[in-house]
């Protein structure tokens, strides 16, 4: 799809966007592969060639989880300052990928793709939670080896289709993570991702018309509203073990867009 300047989306396109963003971003559901779906079915624009909405809805996302686990963010930081280096060391396998292998996965961004990925994705959210341990690692206690697996399971989310929360919820599960301690560092791990991805696409926005700036701040507001609710969401089904709703919806997502795919009812 043609890269589409700020001024092509309208502001309630740019709200949708934006929900889709926030809600997809933290629940466990993939938001590239709901974005891939949402522009074969609706027509909607491709977010990451509009580079500037694309780095307002992220720095929306992120805002929302500084602010909503700043207590815990703020705990890594004064008591555990040790994670700040396990958490650059799970940020590396994704890092790297990102950088090397975005443009060969942009050809895996179709909806066929996204349904196999789905049923992979809700599959492993089913089987992962049902033999997920009662972990007794709190932050403090998080090691190399840890920080490591869990990356390498962040590093999957390349895939439109498979969740980057999810992945490393349940990663940090199996290294035998508390749920409380499992899901702070899959977002402490997400904060660099975003935020050195963020920095590596604003040179670039210099080469786009931003446009006026009211589909800017809807998208962004859109964002963080539903941001804020997915987040809190995720959390009481991480604690409660619930993850097994949000593989159920995957598979059906997954094999409905796969029928819809079958019967050419999207391409």
């Amino acid at each position: 799809m043609a890269a589409a300047d700020a001024e092509d989306i309208t502001i309630w396109t740019a709200w949708a966007l934006g929900a889709v963003q926030g809600l997809t971003e933290f629940l466990p559901v993939s938001s590239s592969g709901h974005l891939t779906l949402g522009q074969s079915l609706a027509g909607l624009p491709d977010v990451e060639q509009n580079l500037a909405f694309d780095i307002f809805l992220h720095v929306a996302t992120l805002l929302v989880v500084v602010v909503m686990l700043r207590k815990e963010l703020i705990q890594i930081v004064r008591k555990h300052p040790r994670l700040l280096v396990l958490v650059v060391i799970g940020t590396v396998p994704g890092g790297v990928a990102g950088l090397f292998l975005d443009e060969h996965m942009a050809g895996l961004k179709t909806p066929l793709a996204v349904g196999v990925f789905w049923l992979v994705m809700g599959a492993t959210l089913i089987a992962a939670e049902r033999t997920a341990g009662q972990g007794a690692k709190d932050l403090g206690a998080i090691g190399v080896r840890d920080a490591v697996l869990i990356g390498l399971a962040q590093m999957l989310a390349l895939m439109p289709g498979i969740s980057r929360s999810g992945m490393t919820i349940l990663a940090g599960l199996h290294c035998g993570l508390t749920r409380e301690a499992a899901f702070t560092f899959s977002f402490a791990l997400y904060v660099p991702i975003v935020l050195g991805a963020a920095i590596l696409k604003a040179p670039a926005i210099g080469q786009q018309a931003l446009g006026t700036p009211a589909p800017l701040a809807a998208g962004f507001l859109a964002a963080v509203i539903f941001g804020a609710a997915a987040l809190w969401l995720l959390r009481r089904a991480v604690i409660k073990r619930r993850l097994a709703v949000f593989g159920v919806y995957c598979l059906a997502v997954g094999a409905i867009t796969l029928v819809a795919v079958g019967f050419n009812w999207i391409e």
